[in-house]
């Protein structure tokens, strides 16, 4: 049985060292249409690229001296074994330009032990890689183009644009924090109150980034469901791990490989950005001794 866990856990975010092979992946030839148009659809494109702008990279890396004009998008359903009770999907989106691949998922499996289902609305990003061009393996994309300058716009009209969870997801988040850091971390709660930045969330993406400013410190929020669904953190079990910035932080994407970096400094930019500039700020008070 997969795992349904909700996970909370260290990333190995975008650098050069997370190239991937994906030329052993199969194109999953039974999808029908309806798959390719969801992937497709316009709305789901641009909050994709919503995405990958705040979190990974600048928009001027998505077109080709080629193709200035226009961003080309390939995608494509890929095949997954899944046990019976899992009826999940999954797909790739790729960026050839800017040699990203997307790694996509619409979760829609059982958990009998718990007699839930955890399912999303749409398809999700799971992962993204920066990839060789030349591993891919051609077969069964879809090529989509948007043009460059309607997708531009579209952007910093949106640069602002913030969505956060109701106050019941934030008040179960903090709740959940606070349990993993009186049982992890309970000294440097008694040190003193605790500031944590919460990002936003993307329609595209099951995650939620947090920065604790005392510990400079990144937190990952992650589930294979819905996160706004209650019956995520009520009946799902959870797993927490950190990222210490000032001790994963690779200078340049050329010390990731070996150097056990986990992030580069430009994520890291993105994270304080995200969470700081765009977020939500919340306190935990101290911990009585």
């Amino acid at each position: 049985m997969k795992s349904s866990s909700l996970l909370l856990a260290v990333w190995m975010v975008l650098g050069a060292g997370c190239a991937s092979n994906r030329s052993g992946i199969a194109p999953a030839a039974q999808e029908g249409p309806g798959t390719v148009s969801e992937l497709a659809n316009r709305d789901f494109l641009f909050a994709v690229l919503r995405y990958l702008y705040r979190w990974h990279s600048d928009a001027a890396t998505w077109t080709s001296a080629a193709g200035a004009g226009e961003i080309e998008i390939r995608v494509r359903p890929i095949q997954v074994e899944t046990d019976e009770a899992d009826r999940s999907r999954f797909a790739e989106l790729w960026l050839p330009a800017a040699g990203l691949m997307l790694d996509l998922k619409q979760a829609d499996h059982e958990v009998p032990e718990r007699k839930i289902v955890l399912k999303d609305g749409g398809f999700k990003i799971r992962a993204v890689h920066r990839i060789d061009t030349q591993s891919v393996s051609p077969d069964g994309w879809t090529v989509l183009r948007l043009p460059s300058k309607e997708v531009i716009a579209h952007l910093s009209e949106t640069s602002r644009e913030r969505l956060f969870p109701d106050a019941a997801f934030e008040n179960r988040l903090r709740d959940a924090l606070a349990d993993y850091l009186r049982q992890h971390h309970e000294r440097e709660l008694m040190a003193g109150a605790q500031t944590f930045y919460a990002s936003p969330i993307s329609p595209v993406s099951n995650e939620l980034w947090i920065y604790w400013e005392n510990q400079r410190t990144a937190v990952r929020f992650a589930a294979d469901g819905d996160l706004a669904n209650p019956r995520t953190w009520d009946q799902v079990a959870m797993h927490l791990r950190l990222i210490r910035l000032d001790e994963a932080v690779a200078l340049s994407p050329d010390e990731l490989p070996g150097a056990g970096r986990a992030v580069t400094r430009d994520w890291a930019g993105r994270l304080l950005y995200n969470c700081v500039v765009l977020g939500r700020v919340f306190t935990l008070p101290v911990a009585r001794q």
